[in-house]
């Protein structure tokens, strides 16, 4: 049987409009290199806005901008993006944060549908839970690949991918440093506005001087380590705990529907978590992606 909520149903682990169950994706429709969205869930721009969208099959999600800014500042009438400049290979972008990712009323029913979602008990690294179904939001890797200015495509096995992650203040973990095995690492925070605390933190290894573990062998070499697993049990698994081993650097703070894109080999974790429930604890939608 479906896992029914309110309005709509759930079947492996897509969300669809209950009474609508067959609702394609065409929804979404691409006119002229530009996004086109249509349903009676958008709202008209107002003057001097242009709508981009992508949706979870049978319900759209938009966020509508100002037509001349483009997304995240650049001025574009695509979500898909040009083949990534060269310099980039020069001027690597580490971290972007997306404030209103989603319209206000889309954040809230992104969010009531995570908490209608199963928690299982989970004994893993870190403090939390991922939810068992996984929501999948058809067009997110386009309007990801336009922030990030590169094609991605979720990472093979989707591992957590488009799951969400409950961590109340009880919850425990044997972890806390880590890094990502993926190309570019999302975090949409979706606790609400009066429970947020903390966010995401980043660090610099003290040992090594490094707020990154090394991405090339030769980066590998020079921090004195024979091969990344090498690197990895002596940072990773021997350091992770210890608080002695790091300095913050900096925090992306936690906010109600913002978008935290991170490259997955900065030292990173989870902020405080906090709560006693699923209405009042830290609840994120994760994203993980490749280079496509």
């Amino acid at each position: 049987m479906p896992l029914r909520l309110p309005g709509f149903l759930l079947r492996s682990g897509v969300v669809r409009r209950a009474g609508d169950c067959s609702a394609p994706s065409s929804d979404i429709l691409s006119e002229g290199g530009a996004w086109a969205i249509h349903g009676p869930l958008l709202r008209n721009p107002r003057p001097g806005e242009r709508r981009f969208g992508y949706s979870l099959p049978g319900l759209r999600l938009e966020a509508v901008i100002p037509a001349k800014a483009g997304i995240h500042g650049r001025c574009s009438t695509s979500v898909r993006p040009s083949a990534a400049p060269a310099k980039l290979a020069r001027m690597p972008t580490s971290l972007i944060i997306v404030d209103d990712f989603l319209s206000p009323r889309d954040a809230l029913q992104l969010r009531e549908v995570g908490l209608k979602l199963t928690y299982p008990e989970q004994q893993g690294a870190f403090p939390g839970r991922n939810s068992l179904e996984r929501i999948e939001i058809d067009g997110l890797e386009h309007s990801v690949s336009h922030l990030v200015g590169e094609r991605v495509r979720p990472v093979s096995p989707l591992q957590s991918h488009a799951k969400f992650r409950m961590t109340l203040a009880s919850d425990t973990g044997r972890a806390k440093v880590h890094i990502d095995q993926a190309y570019w690492s999302g975090i949409l925070y979706l606790s609400r506005p009066e429970d947020c605390v903390g966010g995401t933190e980043f660090f610099r290894h003290r040992a090594t001087n490094t707020d990154r573990a090394p991405i090339h062998d030769d980066e590998m070499r020079a921090m004195g380590f024979t091969s990344m697993e090498q690197m990895h049990r002596e940072i990773i698994e021997r350091d992770s705990t210890d608080e002695s081993k790091w300095e913050p650097t900096m925090q992306a703070p936690m906010r109600f529907n913002r978008l935290v894109l991170l490259r997955p080999w900065l030292w990173h974790t989870a902020g405080p978590a906090f709560g006693d429930r699923l209405e009042n604890g830290r609840l994120v939608y994760l994203m993980f992606f490749a280079a496509a």
